[in-house]
């Protein structure tokens, strides 16, 4: 996962089920923030009585950060791109661009659904 709001978001639903979660955000100050996002979540889970205390402590013990992710990146044979100074993936990027590209093309009329 990264560290933006869908990531962090992720995260948080994993961890808190119990599953180990990987960090894979190159930005080391954005990955903090988004652990200091999933405490703030999990105390807020308490508050609401969707967790309990001990629960709570745990979660961001299971959210680990990969320090080298390019090299954690480049073992499943994918490369990061930056793009505007924010790292990602030229495969999230172009689908991007693609899905636009389908979108116009239905509705000019050129394809259909």
């Amino acid at each position: 996962m990264s560290a933006g709001t869908m990531g962090v978001g992720i995260a948080y639903v994993f961890a808190a089920a119990g599953a180990e979660v990987t960090n894979g955000e190159p930005d080391p100050v954005q990955a903090e923030g988004a652990l200091a996002a999933i405490r703030a979540l999990a105390t807020r889970a308490v508050e609401h009585g969707k967790l309990n205390a001990d629960e709570a402590e745990a979660l961001p013990g299971r959210v680990r950060r990969v320090a080298a992710a390019k090299a954690a990146v480049s073992a499943i044979g994918k490369e990061t791109i930056v793009v505007r100074d924010v790292p990602g993936f030229a495969t999230s990027t172009l689908g991007v661009a693609i899905g636009l590209e389908a979108m116009r093309t239905l509705e000019e009329g050129v394809d259909a659904a």
